[in-house]
């Protein structure tokens, strides 16, 4: 895979801005946060063409991962 210096944040992927893969960083989350927001993590899940890794720990989705999206995948 070709790689290029990026970081972005959910928001920055509103509109038609898509990427091959994304890796996604939950791993200090301890709230919901951006998560609780549906459009938000719609946003999140929908900007990849090919793939996606999702990071998170067992801590965050037993607790307040759990009652999210993401706690259903």
């Amino acid at each position: 895979l070709d790689w290029e210096n990026k970081c972005f944040n959910v928001d920055s992927f509103q509109g038609s801005n898509k990427e091959d893969y994304i890796m996604i960083s939950l791993i200090r989350s301890t709230v919901l946060r951006f998560l609780a927001n549906l459009h938000r993590t719609n946003v999140m899940l929908t900007r990849c063409k090919k793939g996606m890794i999702i990071c998170t720990s067992q801590r965050f989705m037993k607790r307040a991962g759990r009652k999210s999206l993401m706690g259903s995948l």
